[in-house]
């Protein structure tokens, strides 16, 4: 979320609390908990695990060999699993490519100047993303 409030320049967090407070206030005024709309939500979209991690780079060469060794040659080099699970389908916002749309083109715009590959697993319903951020020298 990006606040163009003249006061508060793009702070996530305070923007995010100020949400969710009035989320709270119109729930409660509605009968329900913060933890009862949640348990909503798994119910109806299931649930989300998240597992963050970052790893530096001290070379922008290296990080642009890793991304290369899972393009390969064109775009059926893509992995066809990532451990046990198998993938279904490849979004590569660097070079312009999406598996699940007709013409091959991502719905998303390009992400210029740097990496990113997301990886869709069937069978377990998951994304995985591998991007970069800048060179974190």
């Amino acid at each position: 979320m990006f606040s163009d409030a003249p006061k508060v320049k793009d702070k996530d967090g305070i923007a995010a609390a100020s949400v969710f407070v009035e989320m709270a206030k119109t729930w409660s005024l509605e009968g329900r908990s913060c933890k009862q709309q949640l348990q909503e939500l798994y119910e109806k979209y299931g649930a989300l695990q998240s597992l963050n991690s970052y790893v530096k780079s001290p070379d922008p060469s290296i990080t642009a060999r890793i991304f290369a060794a899972q393009r390969g040659s064109d775009k059926s080099s893509y992995p066809k699993a990532v451990g046990d699970f198998k993938v279904t389908a490849v979004r590569d916002l660097t070079i312009g490519y999406d598996s699940r749309t007709s013409d091959g083109k991502p719905e998303l715009p390009l992400n210029l100047g740097g990496e990113m590959i997301t990886y869709y697993f069937g069978e377990a319903l998951r994304m995985f993303f591998f991007f970069n951020r800048g060179c974190m020298c």
